[in-house]
């Protein structure tokens, strides 16, 4: 089979795994479960399968299968994606797409979450992009910022989103497939950003883009302050389907040709490195996906076994049941995920932002975090601190585990205002020496609460501070056992 042949044989997988529109009417049926033989990892996969189109996922600790029908053409409408520990796609309908979301073990029935036609998940951890065609044959996109945790909106992007294919997320906004390659569009200032090196798409995660171009013998790994080609093997290219990113970013599984017998490569993105890894069979769709904490890598092979692999190549055991049935696309979950309690800010001062579950921060855990910016921050690899203007204000809050030998002492309600602005700063930001930090922390049941304040100034005036002990009062936490109290 010629290149042009094995590559057009790709894009049209890809096209199915993305974002192409298609139409279908049937319901989906109650889930349906079978007990099989018990998995050997902890991970819940969940699978996108053919004839006919549903869901699978598969319990770790038992091995039992639970499936979920789909309407017709929704697989080739949208794939699935893992957002806050529940699994969302979007249905066909005669008047635009349905975003729906059910849990990861299927044991309710899907719920709608909104209208759209394209779904992309966000850089931004529990968040996704939702696209919807205005109307008109040269019709726009018009996107929102979906939290899924808490199911709403954030305010509408006032710009048109070019009438592009949207193909992917980075941090700095969307990327658009356009007539001469593709580029990033900021729907916070309605402008291209940058634009990427190769004209397909493989992967987008964080801000990294990973792209081929021409016959995909090179890939193209750009973050948009620098980049790296990594060349496939002798005889050999990138299939531009079935590409997967680590949850970090630091590892890429791609499919190598042959199309008809595809080979699996891991990449590691730092270095440029690449690893065949022998035994890892691949169907023309490419179906591959990493474990949540990026150690593994799970294939779904032609046989109907999926097999997991460490990522130094090393086969890592195989997941049942069997499964017969075409498979389109594996995703992992944690199998009992357990978001972090976060805080948030109640009020906030005219021209302030707040982000939650945001790892911008640096030293900041994954979750259980908030900080609000008094500038228009644009999240960023650096985080806020590394884009403190002159003048600026960032204020932090985040939970984490509690020393065993904190000692005990009365408990407060959490709702009641016990965080109180210090007088005088009690050092300075990390690399920051110009940017004096206010400190506070507090027992919440079994966590404590760090809060701090750091202006770019010699201090916090009278008028910042009001506004930011209001913030402080106003700090809503989650409900936690033992209430909350200052440390001592």
């Amino acid at each position: 089979m010629s290149f042009h042949r094995r590559l057009a044989l790709a894009l049209a997988v890809a096209a199915a795994l993305a974002l192409a529109g298609a139409t279908g009417g049937a319901a989906p049926h109650a889930p349906q479960t079978q007990s099989t033989a018990a998995a050997p990892v902890e991970d819940r996969l969940v699978l996108a399968l053919l004839e006919p189109e549903r869901i699978a996922s598969v319990d770790p600790g038992t091995g039992a299968l639970a499936t979920l029908q789909l309407p017709g053409g929704t697989l080739c409408h949208s794939p699935l994606f893992m957002v806050d520990g529940r699994i969302l796609y979007v249905t066909p309908g005669r008047h635009g797409g349905r975003v729906m979301s059910i849990d990861l073990a299927l044991r309710e029935r899907p719920h709608w979450l909104a209208n759209g036609d394209v779904l992309v998940p966000s850089a931004v951890p529990g968040h996704v992009w939702l696209g919807t065609r205005a109307p008109g044959p040269h019709g726009h996109w018009l996107v929102q910022d979906l939290n899924v945790h808490r199911g709403t909106f954030a305010r509408p992007s006032p710009h048109r989103v070019p009438a592009r294919p949207i193909v992917g997320a980075v941090l700095e906004g969307l990327v658009l497939q356009g007539r001469h390659g593709t580029f990033v569009w900021s729907p916070s200032t309605g402008r291209r950003t940058r634009a990427t090196p190769g004209a397909w798409v493989l992967a987008t995660g964080g801000s990294l883009i990973v792209s081929c171009g021409g016959r995909c013998r090179t890939l193209r790994l750009a973050d948009g302050r620098r980049g790296r080609l990594v060349h496939a093997p002798a005889g050999s290219s990138f299939l531009p389907a079935g590409a997967a990113l680590s949850p970090t970013g630091d590892r890429l599984a791609v499919a190598l040709s042959p199309a008809r017998r595809p080979r699996l490569a891991l990449v590691d993105t730092t270095t440029g490195a690449l690893r065949i890894v022998r035994g890892a069979r691949l169907g023309v769709r490419a179906a591959v996906a990493f474990s949540p904490d990026g150690t593994r890598v799970y294939v779904a092979q032609p046989d109907g076994w999926t097999r997991a692999f460490a990522v130094d190549g090393r086969a890592a055991g195989t997941i049942g049941p069997r499964i017969p049935a075409p498979v389109m696309q594996v995703v992992a979950s944690p199998a009992t995920p357990e978001p972090a309690p976060v805080p948030r800010f109640a009020w906030l001062p005219a021209g302030w932002r707040q982000f939650t579950d945001v790892p911008a921060l640096p030293g900041a855990p994954k979750r259980g975090s908030v900080f609000a910016t008094s500038w228009s921050y644009r999240p960023a690899p650096h985080g806020p601190a590394g884009a403190l203007p002159p003048g600026g204000v960032l204020v932090s809050a985040r939970l984490l585990p509690r020393p065993r030998a904190a000692p005990p002492g009365p408990e407060r309600p959490p709702h009641e205002p016990s965080l109180v602005l210090p007088a005088l700063p009690a050092g300075e930001l990390e690399g920051r020496p110009d940017v004096p930090e206010y400190r506070i922390e507090a027992v919440c049941g079994t966590r404590l609460l760090d809060v701090r304040v750091d202006v770019a100034a010699p201090r916090l005036g009278p008028p910042r501070r009001e506004q930011v002990q209001r913030m402080l009062d106003g700090l809503v936490l989650p409900a936690l056992p033992g209430g909350c109290r200052p440390a001592r």
